[in-house]
Protein backbone atom coordinates (compact mmCIF):
# COMPACT_ATOMS: atom_id res chain seq x y z
CA UNK A 1 0.00 0.00 0.00
CA UNK A 2 1.38 3.40 -0.97
CA UNK A 3 2.21 5.94 1.72
CA UNK A 4 -0.13 8.41 0.08
CA UNK A 5 0.12 11.15 2.69
CA UNK A 6 3.84 11.30 2.04
CA UNK A 7 3.71 10.87 -1.71
CA UNK A 8 0.88 13.25 -2.44
CA UNK A 9 3.22 16.21 -2.23
CA UNK A 10 5.91 14.73 -4.44
CA UNK A 11 4.26 12.18 -6.74
CA UNK A 12 4.85 12.77 -10.43
CA UNK A 13 3.09 11.47 -13.48
CA UNK A 14 5.00 9.62 -16.14
CA UNK A 15 4.87 11.21 -19.56
CA UNK A 16 5.58 9.48 -22.84
CA UNK A 17 6.19 12.81 -24.52
CA UNK A 18 9.82 13.52 -25.50
CA UNK A 19 11.73 14.21 -22.31
CA UNK A 20 13.22 17.64 -21.72
CA UNK A 21 15.58 16.23 -19.10
CA UNK A 22 19.23 16.20 -20.17
CA UNK A 23 20.81 12.76 -20.49
CA UNK A 24 24.57 13.36 -20.38
CA UNK A 25 27.45 10.94 -20.20
CA UNK A 26 28.68 10.38 -16.67
CA UNK A 27 30.10 8.05 -14.06
CA UNK A 28 28.43 4.65 -14.57
CA UNK A 29 28.92 3.91 -10.86
CA UNK A 30 26.74 6.87 -9.87
CA UNK A 31 22.95 6.77 -9.47
CA UNK A 32 22.46 9.95 -11.50
CA UNK A 33 20.29 9.91 -14.62
CA UNK A 34 22.83 9.46 -17.43
CA UNK A 35 23.38 7.58 -20.68
CA UNK A 36 24.35 4.02 -19.74
CA UNK A 37 25.97 1.36 -21.93
CA UNK A 38 25.10 3.56 -24.91
CA UNK A 39 21.62 1.98 -25.01
CA UNK A 40 19.44 3.77 -22.43
CA UNK A 41 19.08 6.74 -20.10
CA UNK A 42 18.68 5.68 -16.49
CA UNK A 43 19.04 7.02 -12.98
CA UNK A 44 17.68 9.41 -10.37
CA UNK A 45 16.53 12.80 -11.59
CA UNK A 46 14.16 15.55 -10.43
CA UNK A 47 11.07 15.73 -12.63
CA UNK A 48 8.25 18.29 -12.69
CA UNK A 49 4.96 17.41 -11.05
CA UNK A 50 2.09 16.85 -13.47
CA UNK A 51 -1.21 18.68 -13.10
CA UNK A 52 -3.20 16.13 -15.13
CA UNK A 53 -5.00 12.90 -14.34
CA UNK A 54 -3.14 10.19 -16.22
CA UNK A 55 -2.43 6.49 -16.55
CA UNK A 56 1.14 6.00 -15.35
CA UNK A 57 1.57 2.22 -15.24
CA UNK A 58 0.08 -0.85 -16.92
CA UNK A 59 2.12 -3.94 -16.08
CA UNK A 60 2.16 -7.55 -15.04
CA UNK A 61 4.87 -7.65 -12.41
CA UNK A 62 6.63 -10.96 -11.81
CA UNK A 63 9.76 -9.54 -10.17
CA UNK A 64 9.05 -10.88 -6.70
CA UNK A 65 10.25 -9.39 -3.42
CA UNK A 66 13.88 -8.78 -4.40
CA UNK A 67 15.92 -7.82 -7.45
CA UNK A 68 17.95 -10.33 -9.35
CA UNK A 69 21.02 -9.29 -11.31
CA UNK A 70 18.91 -8.32 -14.30
CA UNK A 71 15.32 -7.40 -15.11
CA UNK A 72 13.51 -8.53 -18.24
CA UNK A 73 11.27 -5.83 -19.73
CA UNK A 74 8.95 -6.94 -22.54
CA UNK A 75 6.13 -5.44 -24.57
CA UNK A 76 4.39 -7.59 -27.17
CA UNK A 77 1.86 -6.78 -29.86
CA UNK A 78 2.89 -3.18 -30.53
CA UNK A 79 5.03 -1.85 -33.34
CA UNK A 80 7.96 0.11 -31.86
CA UNK A 81 6.13 1.24 -28.70
CA UNK A 82 7.20 4.16 -26.55
CA UNK A 83 8.38 2.70 -23.25
CA UNK A 84 9.03 4.42 -19.93
CA UNK A 85 9.94 2.83 -16.60
CA UNK A 86 10.03 4.87 -13.39
CA UNK A 87 9.46 4.99 -9.66
CA UNK A 88 8.23 7.88 -7.56
CA UNK A 89 9.88 6.28 -4.55
CA UNK A 90 13.26 7.80 -5.50
CA UNK A 91 12.50 9.81 -8.67
CA UNK A 92 13.95 7.02 -10.77
CA UNK A 93 13.58 7.13 -14.55
CA UNK A 94 14.51 4.74 -17.37
CA UNK A 95 13.82 5.73 -20.97
CA UNK A 96 15.37 6.71 -24.33
CA UNK A 97 16.15 3.11 -25.19
CA UNK A 98 18.45 2.72 -28.18
CA UNK A 99 17.92 -0.99 -28.66
CA UNK A 100 15.34 -3.69 -28.05
CA UNK A 101 12.66 -2.50 -30.48
CA UNK A 102 11.13 -4.54 -33.29
CA UNK A 103 8.03 -4.49 -35.48
CA UNK A 104 6.35 -6.79 -32.95
CA UNK A 105 7.26 -5.09 -29.69
CA UNK A 106 10.14 -4.48 -27.33
CA UNK A 107 12.56 -6.62 -25.31
CA UNK A 108 15.27 -5.33 -23.00
CA UNK A 109 17.46 -6.95 -20.37
CA UNK A 110 18.25 -4.35 -17.72
CA UNK A 111 21.10 -4.65 -15.19
CA UNK A 112 19.59 -3.84 -11.80
CA UNK A 113 22.57 -2.14 -10.15
CA UNK A 114 20.94 1.31 -10.28
CA UNK A 115 17.61 0.01 -9.00
CA UNK A 116 19.29 -1.85 -6.16
CA UNK A 117 21.59 1.04 -5.29
CA UNK A 118 18.62 3.41 -5.20
CA UNK A 119 16.78 1.29 -2.63
CA UNK A 120 13.66 1.01 -4.79
CA UNK A 121 11.22 -1.76 -3.94
CA UNK A 122 10.24 -4.04 -6.85
CA UNK A 123 6.58 -3.47 -6.00
CA UNK A 124 7.02 0.28 -6.51
CA UNK A 125 8.30 0.08 -10.08
CA UNK A 126 6.03 1.69 -12.68
CA UNK A 127 6.09 1.06 -16.42
CA UNK A 128 4.03 2.22 -19.37
CA UNK A 129 4.09 1.41 -23.09
CA UNK A 130 2.09 3.25 -25.73
CA UNK A 131 1.61 2.98 -29.47
CA UNK A 132 -0.98 4.89 -31.52
CA UNK A 133 -2.77 6.09 -28.36
CA UNK A 134 -3.20 2.55 -27.08
CA UNK A 135 -1.50 1.12 -24.00
CA UNK A 136 0.14 -2.30 -24.00
CA UNK A 137 1.01 -4.30 -20.88
CA UNK A 138 4.65 -4.19 -19.83
CA UNK A 139 5.84 -7.61 -18.67
CA UNK A 140 8.35 -7.31 -15.84
CA UNK A 141 10.25 -10.63 -15.71
CA UNK A 142 7.15 -12.77 -16.21
CA UNK A 143 3.38 -12.58 -16.45
CA UNK A 144 1.47 -13.31 -13.24
CA UNK A 145 -2.17 -13.58 -14.33
CA UNK A 146 -2.83 -10.11 -12.97
CA UNK A 147 -2.34 -6.60 -14.31
CA UNK A 148 -1.34 -3.71 -12.08
CA UNK A 149 -2.90 -0.44 -13.20
CA UNK A 150 -1.73 2.83 -11.65
CA UNK A 151 -3.34 6.23 -12.13
CA UNK A 152 -1.92 9.58 -11.09
CA UNK A 153 -4.51 11.82 -9.42
CA UNK A 154 -3.05 15.36 -9.27
CA UNK A 155 -5.39 16.83 -6.68
CA UNK A 156 -7.50 15.58 -3.79
CA UNK A 157 -10.81 14.35 -5.22
CA UNK A 158 -13.42 11.62 -5.17
CA UNK A 159 -13.85 9.40 -8.23
CA UNK A 160 -17.52 8.67 -8.99
CA UNK A 161 -16.57 6.63 -12.07
CA UNK A 162 -13.68 4.18 -12.18
CA UNK A 163 -14.52 1.24 -14.39
CA UNK A 164 -13.09 -1.18 -16.91
CA UNK A 165 -15.17 -2.20 -19.92
CA UNK A 166 -14.49 -5.07 -22.31
CA UNK A 167 -14.40 -4.78 -26.13
CA UNK A 168 -18.19 -5.30 -26.22
CA UNK A 169 -18.75 -2.41 -23.81
CA UNK A 170 -19.71 -4.58 -20.84
CA UNK A 171 -18.40 -3.61 -17.39
CA UNK A 172 -15.60 -5.91 -16.19
CA UNK A 173 -15.35 -4.10 -12.86
CA UNK A 174 -16.47 -0.83 -11.32
CA UNK A 175 -14.58 0.59 -8.34
CA UNK A 176 -15.56 4.20 -7.61
CA UNK A 177 -13.82 6.04 -4.80
CA UNK A 178 -16.14 7.82 -2.40
CA UNK A 179 -13.29 8.78 -0.06
CA UNK A 180 -10.95 11.48 -1.44
CA UNK A 181 -7.73 10.26 -3.05
CA UNK A 182 -4.58 11.99 -4.30
CA UNK A 183 -1.29 10.88 -5.82
CA UNK A 184 -0.86 7.31 -7.06
CA UNK A 185 -4.02 5.21 -7.21
CA UNK A 186 -3.46 1.47 -7.75
CA UNK A 187 -5.87 -1.06 -9.15
CA UNK A 188 -5.55 -4.67 -10.27
CA UNK A 189 -7.19 -6.72 -12.99
CA UNK A 190 -7.15 -10.51 -12.81
CA UNK A 191 -7.52 -11.04 -16.54
CA UNK A 192 -8.00 -14.84 -16.44
CA UNK A 193 -9.55 -15.96 -19.72
CA UNK A 194 -10.60 -12.47 -20.78
CA UNK A 195 -10.89 -12.26 -24.59
CA UNK A 196 -8.30 -10.36 -26.57
CA UNK A 197 -9.05 -6.82 -27.64
CA UNK A 198 -9.24 -3.20 -26.54
CA UNK A 199 -10.51 -2.59 -23.01
CA UNK A 200 -11.61 0.89 -21.91
CA UNK A 201 -10.56 2.26 -18.54
CA UNK A 202 -12.94 5.11 -17.76
CA UNK A 203 -12.19 7.64 -15.04
CA UNK A 204 -14.32 10.60 -13.96
CA UNK A 205 -13.45 12.70 -10.92
CA UNK A 206 -15.51 15.16 -8.89
CA UNK A 207 -13.04 17.91 -9.85
CA UNK A 208 -13.86 17.70 -13.56
CA UNK A 209 -11.39 15.19 -14.99
CA UNK A 210 -12.91 12.78 -17.50
CA UNK A 211 -10.54 10.35 -19.21
CA UNK A 212 -10.76 7.08 -21.11
CA UNK A 213 -7.64 4.95 -21.63
CA UNK A 214 -7.48 2.18 -24.23
CA UNK A 215 -5.81 -0.91 -22.72
CA UNK A 216 -4.75 -3.70 -25.05
CA UNK A 217 -4.95 -7.29 -23.84
CA UNK A 218 -4.09 -10.62 -25.44
CA UNK A 219 -3.03 -13.64 -23.39
CA UNK A 220 -0.83 -14.80 -26.29
CA UNK A 221 1.44 -11.83 -25.60
CA UNK A 222 2.03 -12.95 -22.03
CA UNK A 223 3.74 -16.28 -22.66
Amino acid sequence: MLLRLLLAACAIALSLAPSAIACPNGDPNSLTYILRDNNRCEGLTPRPQSSSLDLISYTTNGIGNSWGNSLSIRVNGASNPQVLVASNQRRYQLDRFRSGFSSNGFRFQLPTNVLQGSGISPSRLLAIAESSNRYYPVILNRATGRYSIVLFVPRRTTIPTLELRNPSGQVVWSRPRTAPVEGELRETWDYGNAPAGTYSLRVRTSTGDNRTFSLQHDRRWLN
